[in-house]
């Protein structure tokens, strides 16, 4: 799917190939060049759109993403380069120049990057942040004419959460609710949680999908069918399953000492899919020794997919 034809009318030249995936994330992301104002290359990141999703200023939790972005992006080092962060001189923790800091997502800020000696306010209007050369962040004046770029990220994801064991949808087969977006809870606690990694583009195939909270070292079989099972899904052990239709097996793993598996886009490629079909798909489990019900197996939550070009 190409970028709005109206946001690109009013943008610089983006970056060759358009939007670029990050397997470790899932999200794509988007250099584009022009000097232009830190309030203005917000407006105009959140005027794209990709896969549907539209766009926003890069945001981070972690380092691995920042030097993704900032030394494989572009398949060198990006320079100076507006990212969304911003200082809000009206938060409750707002001091120079370190207080108030923030992500234009809202989302928390647990993690920086700045360079040594930054941020420091110079001249006492330095509220916006970006990366100064060597990946490393700099406050700046909302207009410096050494920013000549700037990150867009878009929240691509590949599956839409569904058939949770949380009480949102069906109850679990012997009140052994789940966490919150899990799948029914387990010997092991919480329940187990499937997750699409990838995009749902077919021409892409790089779908892929993980799961978290199985049970160390049983078996996991991630399972997919057309329809999905209203009413919060049928029993099914100690879970419950919400893909429907004719079942098709698409792997089996054992789950590492943590309780994760996964199945990557290789391991799919052979899935009968086409741009406007809709699958569901979820992970099936034994959970022999002391499962909560006693049927010995359990499911994760389920995910449905909408393919796209």
């Amino acid at each position: 799917m190409l970028l709005t034809a109206l946001a690109l009318a009013s943008l610089a030249p983006l970056q060759a190939g358009g939007p670029v995936l990050n397997p470790a994330t899932g999200h794509h992301y988007l250099v584009v060049e022009g000097t232009v104002p830190w309030p203005q290359a917000k407006q105009d990141a959140e005027q794209l759109s990709f896969q549907g999703v539209s766009g926003h200023l890069v945001t981070y939790d972690d380092l691995a993403e920042d030097q993704w972005v900032y030394h494989q992006l572009t398949g060198g080092p990006l320079g100076n380069a507006w990212i969304g962060l911003y200082q809000d001189d009206q938060d409750p923790g707002f001091v120079e120049p370190g207080g108030g800091w923030k992500w234009v997502t809202g989302e928390p800020m647990t993690w920086s990057n700045w360079t040594a000696g930054e941020p420091n306010n110079s001249g006492n209007a330095e509220h916006y942040g970006g990366y100064w050369p060597s990946d490393r962040w700099n406050d700046y004046v909302a207009a410096d004419g050494a920013v000549a770029r700037y990150v867009v990220e878009f929240d691509t994801t590949a599956g839409r959460p569904h058939c949770h064991g949380d009480g949102s949808g069906g109850f679990c087969p012997c009140g052994n609710l789940g966490a919150t977006g899990a799948g029914c809870a387990n010997s092991q606690g919480p329940g187990a949680t499937a997750a699409a990694t990838g995009t749902a583009s077919v021409t892409q195939a790089d779908l892929g999908f993980t799961a978290t909270g199985l049970v160390p070292g049983q078996a996991a079989i991630l399972f997919e069918g057309a329809q999905e099972l209203t009413g919060g899904g049928l029993l099914f052990g100690d879970g419950l399953r919400c893909a429907g239709g004719a079942l098709r097996r698409l792997g089996v793993r054992l789950a590492d000492a943590g309780g994760g598996a996964s199945w990557t886009a290789a391991t799919l490629a052979s899935g009968p899919w086409s741009a406007g079909g809709v699958r569901q798909f979820q992970v099936w489990y034994a959970d022999p020794f002391a499962s909560p019900c006693g049927a010995g197996f359990n499911t994760s939550n389920a995910l449905e997919v909408g393919f796209l070009p």
